[in-house]
């Protein structure tokens, strides 16, 4: 460049960018535009390279940045203290950043520049003019200094411009779609947020440049189509939102019901069906609830408000959709022992203690009518904890309950089995009672006031570390029964089970041997036991709230003192206030405390050492 032209570069400078700051005598005019205005690599001038390396005022591609630097370290010797004073005082220099692996940690210099520079210093002949050199090469890159600091704002101050400039233009754009939408017929769209939010992130509505005529021609049709899509998804979300809100209404409405129909009745069937004294007052689940097709046909509703004669058809067939559903259950019940059990009889079969069943997700023993209420037949875990929720998360028919770890699922006999060891185990402690096991039904056992204790443990002379690890049982009752005293004066204790605590304990063991009174077994009355000192009584966790029942919070059947603590603590109901039937409930399944419940006492006769 000539010295005629400065003045040509500078004017322009001045007239386009009046707030630039001049190059001075660090740097050429045309060298200090392609440094702002040139987005190449200043080595290969081919790689787009937007970022200016400002410490050593250049741009540099990361394929040529390996041969474009080399580290201070490398070409100044130890010994040579004047070029080292000469490298560590010129400009430009930095410290690289650790995304340069070959000079982490090292000083550097353009190599361009330390050729030029070390050049021109080893051609001069005497030191002094060699001082002179390296003063002047400081001075230069003290002003480099000011100046890149300088060039940082500048081009700062211009990012922000820019940036404003394309979000206005991106703003225009959108508003001019958007009318243009609005005169094809979309009105109702932009009315809903979501239909906005994903119009607006559409790649057609965020381009950087203006809508021109030409261009909303060529692109009209697709807008159109995309806003069918979103007119189309808009209309299933709003009759997803009415259907949710009227199956709610109707979950509420079953709710109430099951509030003031509490308790259990027994009742006859109609005749000629041999189902005797079964559980007529089974409250559905919200799955079984809206399978009803009365019930389905105000959900399924087209009309904006369902019609006066569907809710009366829903009142009128109630309890005859309740009964057809009940004996359904009760029939699937009863075909299944029939499949498993050869020659099983009829008439009141389902009720008889001896016929019972084993859940094959907690392995735990069912008696009727337990097995129309457990838990693992209602509800299933949910093993994707990672699974995006849907709209149907909130649906009253597939709400997660049990604080979301698992759903609900309808009623089956699926993850039911008859196990004939459980049921000649049940016919044993039948007739340890005193009962016939061929009559006796769920009910006569639980009516009955008695415990059982086990007396005989095959290792209570054995010290604790000899006791088998496989024999769980007598590991069970060896240390809950045959406690060493910790001190004189502590008195042994007999621990007393319900007759469907005892069958658990002996079935969840493996227990295949006899039950003999007297001998390993002993049949205790609960009016023998007033007046004894009662050391801990086990509360069956039957339990439920009515607060939460058919909700997401539904929780899982827990013993009285702990729905006391969630009234009080979730729903804020002091305990004085707490109403049976209200508040809580007892699962509809549970039996009396005494049929399930475990007792310890004192054992005042005799003391074990």
């Amino acid at each position: 460049m000539s010295r005629a032209s400065v003045t040509v570069w500078q004017h322009a400078r001045e007239q386009f960018h009046p707030d630039l700051p001049a190059p001075g005598d660090i740097m050429s005019e045309p060298a200090w535009t392609q440094l702002l205005f040139e987005n190449r690599c200043h080595v290969c001038t081919t790689t787009i390279r937007r970022a200016i390396d400002w410490d050593l005022g250049i741009r540099l591609c990361p394929q040529c940045l390996p041969e474009a630097l080399i580290a201070v370290r490398d070409i100044v010797p130890p010994e040579d203290g004047s070029l080292a004073s000469l490298v560590f005082s010129s400009y430009p220099e930095t410290h690289t950043p650790e995304t340069r692996k070959k000079f982490t940690g090292k000083r550097v210099v353009y190599r361009a520049h330390f050729e030029k520079v070390s050049k021109h210093y080893n051609s001069l002949p005497t030191e002094e003019a060699k001082y002179d050199y390296a003063y002047k090469c400081e001075g230069r890159c003290n002003d480099w200094e000011d100046l890149a600091m300088k060039g940082r704002e500048w081009v700062s101050r211009q990012t922000q411009s820019h940036e404003a400039e394309l979000e206005a233009i991106k703003a225009q754009r959108k508003v001019e779609i958007f009318d243009r939408l609005r005169h094809e017929g979309f009105d109702d769209e932009f009315d809903d947020d979501i239909c906005i939010e994903k119009l607006e992130d559409h790649w057609f509505v965020k381009q950087l440049r203006p809508l021109t005529t030409k261009t909303w021609s060529s692109h009209r049709d697709m807008m159109v189509v995309f806003m069918n899509g979103l007119r189309a998804e808009r209309l299933k979300r709003e009759s997803d939102e009415i259907t949710l809100h009227r199956r709610d209404v109707i979950s509420d409405f079953m709710r109430l019901r099951k509030s003031v129909r509490q308790g259990i009745q027994y009742a006859c069937y109609p005749e000629g069906w041999d189902g005797q004294d079964l559980l007529l007052n089974l409250s559905p689940g919200p799955m079984e609830w809206f399978s009803f097709p009365k019930v389905r046909a105000v959900v399924d509703c087209t009309e904006e408000e369902v019609p006066d004669p569907l809710w009366d058809d829903l009142n009128d067939h109630m309890h005859s959709d309740l009964f057809a559903w009940s004996r359904n259950m009760h029939m699937r019940l009863l075909e299944l022992h029939i499949t498993a059990i050869p020659n099983f009889p009829h008439g009141r079969s389902l009720t008889l203690a001896s016929y019972a069943c084993v859940c094959e997700e907690c392995t735990l023993p069912l008696f009727y009518p337990d097995v129309l209420f457990h838990p693992c037949l209602t509800s299933r875990p949910l093993y994707d904890r990672t699974r995006v929720p849907q709209i149907s998360d909130w649906d009253p028919e597939m709400k997660l309950p049990y604080y979301g770890l698992y759903e609900r699922r309808r009623w089956s006999t699926k993850f039911l089995r008859v196990d004939p060891q459980l049921n000649r185990l049940v016919r044993s402690v039948v007739k340890l009672v005193g009962l016939d096991p061929k009559t006796a039904t769920v009910r006569d056992m639980d009516n009955l006031d008695v415990y059982i204790q086990y007396i005989d443990c095959p290792y209570k002379h054995e010290p604790p570390g000899k006791v088998p690890i496989y024999d769980h049982l007598a590991q069970y009752i060896a240390r809950l029964k045959h406690v060493i005293p910790v001190s004189k004066s502590m008195k042994p204790r007999k621990y007393l089970f319900g007759w469907r605590k005892f069958v658990t304990l002996l079935q969840q063991n493996g227990f295949k041997g006899k039950l003999v009174q007297g001998k390993n077994v002993e049949v205790v009355r609960a009016n023998s036991l007033r007046g004894r000192p009662l050391a801990e009584v086990e509360d069956p966790e039957g339990w439920l709230c009515v607060r939460c029942r058919d909700t997401m919070d539904e929780r899982v059947p827990c013993d009285f003192d702990d729905m006391r603590r969630h009234l009080s603590a979730i729903h804020d109901i002091p305990q004085a206030n707490q109403r049976e039937k209200f508040d809580y409930y007892q699962n509809p399944g549970q039996a009396s405390n005494i049929a399930r419940t475990s007792l310890i006492v004192h054992d005042t006769s005799r003391r074990t050492s």
